[in-house]
């Protein structure tokens, strides 16, 4: 198995296609489905409690898509980092798991009731660019976390 970090070389793939071309291995359908099912929802190591079901249910409401019309059109449908107008969307603030994590919203009806989750100024227009730097960072200093810095001429 490939550790993390560590890449084979061609010879060592070369042996390993080898020894599965002699064993002649091809695991069942069965057998795949078995391994699809060891790794679905609380079993997966990245299980956050349903978070992402009920996301995606959030974003197919028309509420949300009336939100998100609502920032493209205070934001002039231009990327408020570099004012482009190519290739543009709405990134929230606050990420989605995290404000229905705070606001303890558990089905579509809380929330459609949770004023946070609506509010205009947790949401803004930014073009592909500069979605994916601000994501890189989002996630490098974690999910919502201040990032203090250390005055190092003290």
């Amino acid at each position: 198995m490939l550790k993390k970090g560590y890449s084979q070389t061609q010879e060592h793939r070369q042996k390993i296609r080898q020894a599965y071309n002699r064993l002649d291995y091809k695991p069942t359908q069965k057998t795949k489905d078995k391994i699809s099912i060891s790794v679905l929802g609380e079993k997966n190591h990245n299980w956050k409690g349903g978070t992402k079901l009920l996301a995606a249910q959030i974003r197919n409401l028309s509420k949300y898509r009336t939100w998100k019309k609502s920032v493209f059109k205070r934001d002039d449908r231009k990327c408020q980092e570099c004012k482009s107008d190519y290739r543009v969307s709405v990134h929230h603030k606050k990420s989605l798991s995290q404000l229905i994590q705070d606001n303890n919203i558990k089905t579509v009806e809380d929330a459609i009731q949770c004023a946070e989750l609506w509010d205009m100024s947790l949401g803004q227009v930014l073009c592909e660019n500069c979605h994916d730097r601000v994501d890189v960072n989002f996630h490098k200093i974690g999910i919502n976390k201040k990032v203090d810095f250390v005055n190092i001429n003290n």
